[in-house]
């Protein structure tokens, strides 16, 4: 036996029967004085299993019996028409949860059910008055009855769609509206909407226009704009075509509207984030390269310098162009953050300073109208955290401060006044009821940043949503909604929390509240201290694809007093390692490399030996390349640019850990 085609009607069989029971129940004295209460029940029964079995099968003939049965045990005519509503209520409860398709056919096939229906009903008493005049008159009035049945059965069916249903005259004035439409624009009531131009309801110009398109073509489809009358911006897939009389000429427009705003906002925001993974991907291969090239300036300058002498003006502008290399590498390690991939390493950082960074970019790029100025604490409590992260929570907030001034701009980007943004950082510490306002607080003492700005401000009911995702404080076009949720996401990962206050037409400030670290000395830049090599004894095999990063590695290491040996293919390596058996003590491998990769070379090499010690670097680190590490047994992993000296110390160790 085959299932039938809507399960879930037949599984609520009984509820459609308990509850078209009680209708009848409740207008028993309406009924004539044949139609006893107690066959209610049974009636009842019979009428939803006819419906299920039509829904089922298709066939007409027993509803039409059954109308005509209804009719004989005097069923009233206002019980009958209660049947076509019970119907529709009960296959979109039923089918609340399939899709929109399954439900729009149950309902085309309830109306009609409700028309054969409503076609057996009455169909004897037509029969009987055929044979006179009266029976004539009688037999027209039931057929007017019947074409009004009918038209009340369509009638409800628009009125009770989950579509917003508009009807009117040639000219667009509209004449008819359902309850959905008045829900979807916001009206209270019908008449607030009866008498407007279909056309004006769309706040784009193809929408005012579709009059134009439907006189044209004689219907139309398309997304249009509309705005609530509340205020609130939908976008509106509209149908709409002409209705004609029995020869076919227009006498009429029928639309129907389905309001697909969340819709395209969800797929505005994937494509969002599908430009953000693209971002990641093309800023992982800009990272890698340009890390390779720092890597090369870098490594041949740091061995520049250890040829002369300290007290030198040359070692002075040499030890220059090497802080330059040393904040380019943080520059690559920011982009990389800022595509979520990058991995932070935390330590104890001055806020003060990277607030001095920032300060020094912002003053040489910010329009002359607007003052940036800075108060910061004499002696601030140092905070563990990533330095570049905490960058992006500086830079970001100042960015959001500018962009609030900029929008007092006029259209042709002059500032109507001028702006300030001020920076400032104190030392705060937190009582339980100054800590409890806050999620996620704890009193202590915090490192307090605060940036504030004398720009539009925010709308209150805006601030209790900046945080989120996608939700922008700019006028649209300047922003992602991005902005503030990262400085969220990098604080709440630090264990601070951010507070927010913002007055309109004054401005806004945001207070960044960072647990202190234990008292240490905070990263600064390079001390201008003599680069000296360790020594040490072993053979190393270097595998890099870039010939001046590899040849950085070599010259570095026999300097060091070690044997070395290149590869610039995961290739070559292999054909090495395979040419000089047991002489190896150490493996430097590139993770990224045109055709065999690293991790190929990797599982090959300990093919070969499973004892091969392995050293991986790698442009950039992600939590992926990390874990490849640790997953292959590598004895480290060491990042482009490399600092000579630290590395050729990470060399050492690990060759003397093989030798021990």
């Amino acid at each position: 036996m085959s299932s039938p085609r809507f399960p879930s009607l037949r599984e609520r069989q009984s509820v459609f029967a308990e509850s078209l029971s009680a209708f009848f129940s409740s207008n028993a004295f309406e009924n004539r004085y044949m139609f006893h209460p107690t066959r209610i029940p049974q009636a009842a029964a019979e009428t939803v299993e006819c419906f299920l079995r039509f829904v089922e099968s298709g066939e007409k003939e027993p509803v039409v019996s059954l109308g005509r049965s209804l009719e004989r045990q005097g069923l009233a005519e206002k019980s009958l028409l209660a049947i076509l509503p019970q119907a529709h209520a009960f296959c979109a409860s039923a089918l609340a949860s399939q899709p929109s398709a399954a439900l729009a056919e149950a309902l085309d096939l309830a109306v009609s059910f409700g028309c054969l229906l409503f076609a057996g009903f009455g169909a004897e008493q037509r029969e009987e008055i055929l044979s006179d005049q009266e029976q004539l008159r009688r037999a027209l009035s039931t057929a007017i009855e019947s074409q009004s049945r009918e038209l009340l059965v369509r009638n409800q069916a628009i009125a009770t769609s989950f579509n917003g249903i508009v009807l009117a005259d040639l000219a667009g004035r509209i004449s008819y509206v359902n309850q959905s439409f008045l829900a979807m624009l916001g009206f209270e009531q019908a008449e607030e909407a009866l008498g407007l131009q279909f056309g004006d309801l769309w706040s784009d110009e193809d929408g005012r226009a579709i009059l134009d398109r439907i006189s044209s073509r004689g219907g139309w489809r398309g997304e249009h704009s509309a705005t609530r009358k509340d205020g609130a911006a939908l976008t509106v897939l509209v149908s709409a075509s002409h209705i004609t009389d029995q020869v076919g000429t227009a006498i009429g427009i029928m639309a129907s509207l389905v309001d697909v705003t969340e819709s395209r906002r969800l797929e505005t925001q994937m494509q969002q984030v599908q430009k953000m993974d693209d971002l990641g991907q093309l800023a992982g291969g800009i990272v890698h390269d340009f890390n390779n090239l720092l890597t090369a300036i870098g490594g041949y300058l740091q061995l520049v310098l250890l040829d002369v002498v300290a007290e030198s003006h040359l070692y002075q502008d040499l030890m220059q162009i090497k802080i330059a290399v040393d904040r380019g590498s943080g520059l690559t390690k920011q982009l990389y953050y800022f595509t979520r991939q990058a991995t932070g390493k935390r330590q104890p950082v001055s806020v003060n300073d990277l607030v001095q960074e920032t300060y020094e970019l912002l003053r040489r790029t910010l329009p002359a109208a607007i003052a940036i100025r800075v108060d910061l604490a004499d002696s601030p409590w140092l905070t563990e955290a990533d330095p570049n992260q905490l960058s992006q929570v500086v830079m970001n907030l100042c960015v959001n401060a500018r962009e609030a001034i900029m929008e007092r701009a006029e259209p042709d980007g002059e500032l109507v006044a001028a702006g300030t943004i001020l920076i400032e950082t104190r030392n705060v510490t937190l009582s339980e009821d100054e800590a409890k306002p806050h999620v996620n607080a704890k009193a202590g003492k915090y490192l307090l940043l605060r940036v504030s700005d004398t720009g539009v401000g925010i709308p209150p009911e805006l601030v209790k949503r900046l945080f989120i995702p996608f939700v922008t404080t700019k006028v649209a076009k300047r922003g992602t909604g991005l902005g503030l949720s990262v400085v969220y996401g990098i604080v709440s990962s630090h264990g601070g929390f951010v507070a927010v206050s913002s007055e309109m037409g004054r401005g806004t400030s945001f207070e960044v509240y960072l647990p202190t670290a234990e008292a240490s000395a905070a990263t600064r830049a390079p001390k201008r201290v003599k680069v000296t090599l360790p020594a040490g004894e072993g053979t190393i095999l270097v595998v890099d694809d870039e010939e001046q990063v590899r040849q950085v590695m070599v010259r570095s290491l026999k300097l060091c007093g070690y044997r070395t040996l290149a590869a610039e293919s995961g290739t070559n390596a292999i054909a090495l390692y395979l040419k000089h058996p047991g002489e190896i003590d150490l493996v430097i491998l590139d993770v990224v490399m045109p055709a065999m990769g690293g991790r190929e070379t990797f599982l090959k090499l300990k093919e070969i030996d499973p004892a091969v010690s392995v050293l991986l670097v790698t442009g950039y680190t992600t939590d992926r390349i990390v874990h490849l590490s640790d997953e292959l047994g590598a004895k480290g992993l060491i990042e482009k640019p490399l600092d000579i000296q630290r590395f050729t110390e990470r060399v050492g160790e690990l060759i003397m850990k093989k030798g021990a």
